[in-house]
């Protein structure tokens, strides 16, 4: 066979073999999302092994050829809608590319090589492996469910708390095992099928996939353990709707990481009567609508003609590669219906490769040669160029490895970063205050790019300075350490909200600190009520991002503004029991005692009888209708006399708008300091002090 004589696809193949089955098994848990970021980043250097191997591949045959099957043409129309949307939407694309839009590249990038590099003769080792990764996965998930699984070897070994039962899975989700599994399934029915003749390794696999699928599709019932929790079709639409209104985003898309940051923006205020309203979703319900929404019109048509080719690939393919394009079209389908995954989408690069390369006879060659390019026949290309003009060549693949080695070193240094905010985690788990602080310094280190390790880095600062500050006396040194680590709290959650400006989780972070400074630095309330205002614009269904601007307002006795932000809170959210408890207590300053008699049994409905808090609210509910008490025979009295006395004051709130943006109060941010992404994060003057407990101030 093929495989057997070349070494090139000899290594292609077992590449691809092991992709399969690590793609569905392997967790390395040193990172927080540790069977995320596996497949994250087990897709990043796959893609890099292929380009690796296509370049090899090319300098022995002297050209880079291509196989120009329509589905290899379409797959790098997405890539370049992909890539488009990462670099044109932002201009620090790094969260995109070590993300959705990373994987999507590197998805497109295998589909697009790896047909060139592989052997010809490939289904049967292709379905085997999948039969066989299958049914381990149905028996590391059988064993999750008697409390034996592969969570109880993770957390020994470890120290982590994973849960024992089928909420945990290898592949990232029991949704994702019963895809993996359905695939499998469809592509060994499908062979036994057409060959009539089923081997041993089928005979074996066949019936445990059909017990793993129907296991994995019991857990996805309602009521089960893993039940299936999915976003709304309408929520998801009208988000779609909404971003695209933009002609830029109509085009490209807002961007392959940025789905949340658009949910927040745009989340129908009537997902807030829905359980999962507090819920940011990263993916639409499906993956359309989560092309169209971060990769635009440009996506999703190239989207389209993939699924179209993929059909069309159905059609003309070989009895013997049937199986292979099934299993791509049922690929394609579940996308239709569900959203993206990692785990899918390499099987579905694996796919494509695999039919791409069984078919190869059918389709003609891209050959790139010196300074030409050619197009040719099958037959054509297994003849060598001569060895004239092969400077270019070699050039180019020089050009070539060297940016795989690059890209290695990047991707490697990035995958660093996750491994210290893990360390972190865990140290925060130990109380290990120095500990967090040094592994979230390293996180930002190797990857500075990324909003989520600043933001963490400044919560950290913020908390290491609180719990100074809390000491009943400070030395003159300790004085000066709690300032600096508050400037490095403020430089870092700036820094964050410069990476990424619609991620309403920065702005609220650089606000809480800044409620933090107040009583510190004299602008600190101005400069935390326009960071509330931002993160609410960015994420206006948010009650409460609201409670938070409110209590500012509280504090600083502006007691009618503060009414005004907390009856937006229970417009927003009616039953959000937080928003009408501050609603009557604001009010209650504000001696508008029936509407606080109204909040405060709005607040009763909404709390159990039988905590503390019920009984806390019924007592100054009490306290109220004494009040109440008062005043109506007071007005009796006078009464009896021709006279009058209200029972409460009405007050005349201003919009959020026009008290915080537009209320002749020009509030701004502190821009006295501009903040270099690119420099290492600052050392604090002195080592913090290690603190049993850091909790910021209230």
């Amino acid at each position: 066979m093929e495989f057997k004589k070349d070494l090139l696809h000899n290594i292609s193949l077992g590449a691809l073999v092991g992709t399969i089955a690590a793609v569905a098994l392997l967790v390395v848990p040193i990172t927080n999302s540790f069977v995320s970021d596996t497949k994250a980043y087990l897709s990043f250097y796959v893609a890099i092994i292929m380009i690796g191997l296509f370049l090899a591949q090319s300098v022995k045959r002297r050209a880079f050829e291509f196989i120009l099957s329509p589905l290899v043409v379409s797959m790098f129309f997405f890539g370049l809608a992909v890539g488009a949307s990462t670099f044109f939407t932002n201009k620090y694309p790094v969260e995109g590319l070590i993300g959705l839009g990373g994987v999507l590249i590197a998805s497109s990038t295998i589909a697009v090589l790896a047909g060139s590099t592989l052997p010809k003769r490939i289904t049967q080792p292709f379905l085997s492996t999948l039969a066989i990764t299958s049914a381990l996965l149905t028996v590391s998930s059988a064993l999750q469910l008697i409390g034996f699984g592969p969570a109880n070897l993770i957390n020994a070994i470890f120290g982590s708390t994973l849960p024992t039962n089928m909420l945990f899975n290898l592949t990232g989700s029991a949704l994702v095992a019963f895809q993996f599994i359905l695939v499998s399934l469809v592509g060994v029915v499908s062979s036994v099928a057409t060959k009539k003749h089923i081997n041993k390794i089928f005979a074996i696999t066949l019936p445990i996939m059909v017990i793993g699928l129907l296991l994995h599709g019991w857990a996805l019932l309602p009521g089960k353990v893993a039940a299936l929790q999915l976003p709304s079709w309408t929520a998801s639409w009208s988000v779609a709707l909404d971003t695209i209104r933009s002609p830029r985003a109509a085009l490209i898309g807002a961007g392959p990481a940025t789905y949340k940051n658009v949910y927040s923006i745009f989340k129908p205020a009537w997902t807030n009567a829905t359980p999962q309203w507090a819920v940011i979703y990263n993916q639409a319900a499906n993956a359309p609508l989560t092309i169209l929404t971060t990769l635009g019109f440009f996506g999703l048509i190239t989207w389209v003609l993939f699924g179209l080719k993929s059909i069309s690939a159905l059609k003309v393919a070989s009895t013997e590669n049937k199986p292979i394009a099934f299993m791509l079209l049922v690929t394609v389908g579940l996308q239709l219906l569900l959203p993206i995954n990692v785990v899918m989408l390499l099987i579905q690069a694996l796919l494509v490769a695999a039919l791409v390369s069984s078919e190869r006879d059918k389709y003609s060659i891209a050959r790139f040669k010196a300074l030409s390019v050619k197009i040719i026949s099958r037959n054509q290309a297994a003849r060598l160029p001569s060895k004239e003009n092969t400077l270019p060549l070699y050039l180019g693949a020089g050009v070539g490895f060297v940016a795989v080695v690059a890209l290695s070193y990047i991707v490697g240094r990035s995958y660093m970063a996750f491994m210290h905010s893990h360390q972190a985690s865990k140290a925060a788990a130990a109380d290990d205050a120095v500990a967090v602080y040094e592994h979230q310094q390293a996180a930002v280190t190797f990857n500075p790019y990324l909003d989520s390790f600043r933001r963490n880095y400044a919560v950290t600062n913020l908390l290491i300075a609180s719990a100074l500050s809390n000491k009943a006396e400070l030395s003159e040194a300790e004085t000066t350490q709690v300032g600096e680590l508050l400037q490095q709290a403020v430089r870092e959650a700036r820094s964050a909200t410069l990476l990424d400006e619609s991620d309403s989780e920065n702005w609220a972070t650089l606000a809480e600190i800044y409620q933090n400074m107040i009583g510190v630095s004299e602008d600190a309330p101005d400069w935390a009520v326009q960071a509330y205002v931002t993160a609410i614009e960015t994420n206006p269904t948010d009650p409460a991002l609201r409670l938070s601007l409110g209590s500012i307002f509280y504090r600083q006795e502006s007691f009618s503004q503060a009414a005004s932000i907390f009856q937006q809170a229970v417009n927003i959210k009616p039953d959000f029991a937080p928003a009408q408890y501050n609603l009557a207590g604001v009010l209650v300053k504000l001696e508008d005692w029936n509407n606080a008699r109204v909040a405060y049994q709005s607040t009763l409905q909404l709390l159990n009888p039988d905590t503390e808090e019920y009984k806390q609210v019924m007592e100054e509910l009490r306290v109220v209708d004494e009040k109440i008490a008062e005043l109506q025979a007071a007005v009796k009295a006078q009464q009896g006399q021709g006279g009058t006395t209200p029972l409460s004051n009405q007050v005349n709130t201003p919009s959020i708008t026009d008290q915080a943006i537009n209320g002749g109060t020009d509030i701004q941010s502190d821009t006295t300091e501009d903040v270099d992404l690119t420099a290492p994060p600052a050392e604090a003057a002195t080592e913090p002090t290690v603190v049993e407990e850091a909790s910021p101030t209230p």
